[in-house]
């Protein structure tokens, strides 16, 4: 069991809290839980958005190339790419 913690909020808070979650079907806990992710999922969401707005940050729409679903890539004898790459920026 994780740990316990505790918070006050007035009885009108709590009763509000009390009956969104019943509406729900939650427990007062679960509904708590919901919106706790919620509230980082709007954060993460709105700091997206201001990357956008800076330009830090570029959408691509989806492809529409078509991809065969058959796709087979190519055996190459040797060492993965990636490992050439680690190798190439070790010192020397």
């Amino acid at each position: 069991m994780g740990s316990l913690q505790a918070i006050n909020v007035s009885q009108e808070t709590y009763s509000r809290l009390t009956r969104q979650a019943q509406i729900r079907g939650w427990s007062l806990e679960q509904f708590l839980d919901h919106l706790v992710q919620a509230f980082a999922e709007a954060g993460e969401q709105a700091f997206v958005e201001r990357l956008r707005k800076k330009g830090m940050l570029v959408s691509f729409p989806p492809t529409t190339e078509n991809i065969p679903q058959a796709f087979k890539p190519v055996p190459v004898k040797g060492e993965p790419v990636s490992r050439t790459i680690i190798d190439d920026r070790e010192p020397r």
